[in-house]
C-alpha cells in the first residue's frame, strides 16, 4: 500500500471509528484481563460485541504502568483471547489516549492530544490475515497559520514519511513525501503493534532520524555488503547514508528520490571521523564534515549533484568548477578564482574521494579546460556568438574574467561553453580575446559590475530567464550569493548572470542597484 492510499484509508477509518458506539466490556473479557494481569485496573476501553463474540481494545493501569491489550473472540472460538498484549505501546502515567476500534475495518486508533500546545499524535494499526500489522503514526503540530502533519509507517519493508501543510480550515496547501528508508526485518517487526515501543519511534524526521532508526541493526544501507550504516539523512529529494567498512573508513551513499525509486548517484569516500550534519541540511542538500573540510553536496537537477565546500576556517571555498582562495576577491568579483574541470563537479554513479584540504581540491582542478574573457580594454566586452561569424546571433557581451570551458580552440574562433551543459550557453568567442595560460588568467582583473539586489528581491532572489525576454522560460532564481556573478549584458535591459551551480541566465537590470558606497 502506498503512503497516499495508507493516508486516505487511515482518515476514512478515523471517521468510521468516530461513529462507533462504545459497548460495555463483557464479563469474559474482564475476567481474562484480571487473570493475565492481576492487580491492574481497566482505565479505558473501546470495542464491540458481547459474551459470544467481539473485539475490544483496553488500557490497563497499575500505578504509573499502562498496558495496551486487544481481546477478541469469533463465534467459533471457545473463549476470548488476547491478540495484543503490549507493555510499551502506550505511554506510562496518568495521561491516557483515546481509544477507537472499528469492527468493519479491523482497525485500531489511539490518540494523544496536548490541549495546551494544540498538537496531537494518532497511532493506528490494521488487522489483516488474522494478524495486527505495523503501526502508522499521524502527528499534527500547530503553526501560526495552520497545522503541520507528519505521517510515518512501514510498508513493503520500507519506512516512509509524508508531510502535509494545512491552513486554519484544514485544507491541504502542500504535501511532500520523504525518500523511503529500507528497514531490516528486525525493524519491521519492531513496528508491528504487538512489539511497538512508543518511546523509541518519533513521527517527525525534520531534525534527522531518531535513535531507533539510526541504529544500524534496524536500518539497511545501500553500501557494500558487511559494512555498517552509521547515519541517515532523508528529504523529499534524496536519501543519504553514511556507512563504515571493516577498516573504519566512512563513505557516503547518496540516492535521488523521484517519487517511486531511489536512483544511486554517487559513493563518496571519506575517512574515520566523518559525520553528517542532518540538523542544518535542507531539501536537496547533504552536509558532511570531518573537522578539516565541510561540504555541501547539492542537488542541482534530476540526477545531477555537485559539490561546494570550505576549509576549517570557512574562508577558502570550492565549487563544482572553481576554487576561491582566501581574501582574493571582493563581493561580486572573481579575482583570484581558479576554474577547471573536477571529478566532483557533476556526480555520476561510481566512487570518488572528496578532497581532504583546500590544497588538494586546488590540485584536482584541470585549469587547462578553461579560458577567461580577456579584452585589452577592460571596459569592453566580448560577444558569445551562436556561430563563428561576427554577424551571428549574440547571447550577450561578457566582461573580463568570465570563465568559459574550452570545447574546441581555433585560430580565429574558439568554441566555448558558458556555465554548465544544459544550464548555460554554447557558442563561439574570438580566440584573440581569451586568456588560456594560468599566469595570463591569474593576472587578469575582474570587470564584473558590483551591484546589489533590491530589497524586494530578498531573500528569494530575482527570477532568471533562459532568454532576454520577459516571456522566456524560467531557469531558477538569482540570489547573488558569494559565488554568484553578473558576467555580461544583453541589450539595454538585461544582465547575464552566472550562479554558483553553473546555471547561466538573464535577469532584468532593474532588479539591481548600485548601493550606497
Amino acid at each position: 500500500m502506498t503512503m497516499k492510499r495508507f493516508f486516505l484509508a487511515a482518515l476514512l477509518c478515523l471517521h468510521a471509528c468516530a461513529a462507533c458506539a462504545e459497548a460495555a466490556l463483557p464479563d469474559p473479557v474482564a475476567r481474562l484481563l484480571a487473570d493475565v494481569h492481576p492487580g491492574y485496573a481497566i482505565a479505558a476501553h473501546d470495542g464491540w460485541g458481547d459474551d459470544a463474540r467481539g473485539q475490544f481494545a483496553v488500557i490497563l493501569q497499575k500505578g504509573e504502568d499502562n498496558i495496551l491489550c486487544i481481546a477478541e473472540k469469533d463465534a467459533k472460538d471457545s473463549a476470548y483471547s488476547l491478540t495484543i498484549d503490549n507493555t510499551d505501546a502506550v505511554c506510562d502515567g496518568s495521561v491516557l489516549p483515546s481509544l477507537l476500534i472499528d469492527s468493519g475495518g479491523d482497525s485500531l486508533w489511539y490518540t494523544y492530544v496536548d490541549m495546551e500546545e494544540g498538537s496531537s499524535v494518532h497511532y493506528n494499526a490494521f488487522k489483516a490475515n488474522g494478524q495486527w500489522g505495523s503501526v502508522g503514526v499521524l502527528a499534527y503540530w500547530p503553526r501560526e497559520d495552520g497545522m503541520t502533519g507528519m505521517m510515518s509507517g512501514v510498508s513493503e519493508g520500507r519506512l516512509f514519511y509524508e508531510e502535509t501543510d494545512e491552513d486554519e480550515n484544514e485544507n491541504v496547501r502542500d504535501r511532500r513525501m520523504y525518500a523511503p528508508v529500507w528497514a531490516t526485518p528486525a525493524f519491521s517487526r519492531s513496528m508491528e503493534l504487538a512489539h511497538f515501543n512508543i518511546h523509541t519511534f518519533d513521527a517527525d524526521p525534520r531534525d534527522g532520524l531518531y535513535p531507533l532508526t539510526k541504529n544500524p541493526a534496524f536500518m539497511e544501507g545501500r553500501g557494500s555488503p558487511g559494512d555498517t550504516l552509521e547515519d541517515l539523512d532523508i528529504s523529499d529529494t534524496h536519501r543519504a547514508e553514511l556507512c563504515e567498512n571493516a577498516q573504519g573508513d566512512r563513505y557516503l551513499c547518496i540516492s535521488d528520490w523521484d517519487g517511486e525509486n531511489l536512483v544511486p548517484v554517487q559513493v563518496l569516500g571519506r575517512s574515520e571521523g566523518t559525520c553528517l550534519d542532518t540538523y542544518h541540511a535542507g531539501s536537496g542538500e547533504v552536509l558532511i564534515t570531518d573537522g578539516t573540510m565541510s561540504y555541501s553536496i547539492l542537488r542541482a537537477d534530476v540526477c545531477r549533484w555537485y559539490l561546494t565546500g570550505t576549509d576549517h576556517d570557512g574562508v577558502r571555498r570550492i565549487g563544482p568548477d572553481y576554487a576561491a582562495p582566501e581574501g582574493r576577491a571582493a563581493p561580486g568579483r572573481n579575482d583570484g578564482y581558479i576554474y577547471g574541470d573536477s571529478p566532483w563537479g557533476d556526480f555520476l554513479p561510481g566512487r570518488i574521494n572528496l578532497p581532504t584540504s583546500f590544497e588538494e581540491a586546488y590540485a584536482q582542478l584541470d585549469q587547462s579546460a578553461y579560458a577567461m574573457v580577456n579584452n585589452p580594454d577592460p571596459a569592453d566586452r566580448l560577444h558569445l556568438r551562436g556561430a563563428p561569424d561576427k554577424g551571428a546571433y549574440s547571447y550577450g557581451k561578457f566582461y573580463n574574467r568570465t570563465p568559459v570551458r574550452v570545447l574546441r580552440k581555433g585560430e580565429t574562433w574558439t568554441k566555448v561553453q558558458v556555465g554548465t551543459e544544459g544550464r548555460g550557453f554554447t557558442g563561439y568567442m574570438m580566440t584573440k580575446y581569451l586568456a588560456f595560460g594560468e599566469k595570463e588568467k591569474a593576472a587578469l582583473v575582474c570587470a564584473f559590475p558590483q551591484k546589489h539586489l533590491k530589497e524586494e528581491y530578498k531573500p528569494g532572489g530575482a527570477r532568471m530567464l533562459s532568454a532576454p525576454s520577459r516571456n522566456a522560460e524560467s531557469c531558477g532564481m538569482f540570489s547573488y550569493g558569494p559565488d554568484d556573478f553578473i558576467i555580461g549584458v544583453s541589450g539595454e535591459e538585461w544582465y547575464v548572470v552566472l550562479r554558483a551551480d553553473g546555471t547561466v541566465g538573464y535577469v532584468l537590470q532593474s532588479a539591481f542597484w548600485d548601493g550606497n558606497g
